[in-house]
């Protein structure tokens, strides 16, 4: 999916995209909290002066980050997702933040040199063309000893699997349009690319092996514990590597 389309895409997806996370099923508010406690207890204990958030959807982060940072920039491509986050935001946080329309693969931030102490991006970095090119732009932009919180696509999970076989497995348009936009990686790939990009890896998160489609569509509690559960038993097993996706705490050294 070109980037025009991944406007239009997201921008048809902002309400839905937003009353799933913050209203929609057991399940995948209870994915979305498990994202946001990441973020909680990397910045528990720290303050600081200017973050970014790369796709910042409906503001989640922003608004967690909000009473932690001094100001904070928020990129998306999409205008309506942009306007959602605006309006779910606390006045405090629409306060300290500057946003940004735009693709951060492109977007020249004050000539990327040592601007932010704090860097987070989820459920974005797989829209990305160069990933890796993406990481070096993050290094750039870190003060030395500023963090990044990064959620990364995992090539060895069901997702890379479902990409592999699209021509099969897209029943609809929209599902093929996103398939085709899907950029996965390795954990490997990434921890190379930390390292050649003065990165340290601090954390590293594993999602959950089980799809999301399947916990997306959990609505009973007592059945959600089970699969979790569960979960953690497949990955404490053997399949630990083949996670959704990857959280990466990093930190510029």
């Amino acid at each position: 999916m070109n980037k025009t389309n991944l406007v239009k895409f997201f921008d048809k997806e902002a309400v839905t995209y937003n009353s799933q996370v913050l209203n929609g099923t057991l399940g995948s508010r209870w994915f979305a909290e498990q994202e946001n406690a990441i973020v909680e207890a990397v910045i528990k204990t720290a303050k600081f002066e200017k973050a970014l958030d790369i796709g910042v959807g409906n503001g989640r982060f922003t608004e967690i980050i909000a009473d932690k940072t001094q100001q904070i920039t928020a990129i998306d491509l999409s205008e309506q997702m942009i306007s959602t986050a605006k309006h779910h935001l606390s006045q405090k946080a629409n306060e300290k933040t500057t946003f940004i329309k735009g693709n951060f693969e492109e977007i020249d931030l004050q000539n990327e040199l040592k601007i932010f102490d704090l860097i987070i991006s989820f459920r974005v970095f797989k829209y990305f063309d160069d990933i890796e090119k993406s990481i070096v732009k993050v290094s750039r932009l870190l003060k030395k000893g500023g963090v990044c919180i990064i959620q990364y696509p995992n090539l060895k999970s069901y997702q890379g699997l479902l990409v592999s076989i699209k021509s099969i497995v897209a029943i609809s348009d929209k599902n093929k349009q996103y398939l085709q936009s899907l950029n996965l990686v390795t954990l490997e790939q990434i921890k190379r690319c930390y390292l050649e990009n003065n990165l340290e890896i601090v954390e590293i998160h594993h999602n959950m092996v089980i799809p999301y489609f399947i916990v997306s569509r959990i609505k009973n509690r007592f059945f959600l514990g089970w699969v979790v559960k569960i979960d953690n038993i497949l990955k404490k097993i053997w399949l630990k590597k083949t996670a959704r996706d990857f959280t990466i705490v990093g930190r510029k050294i």
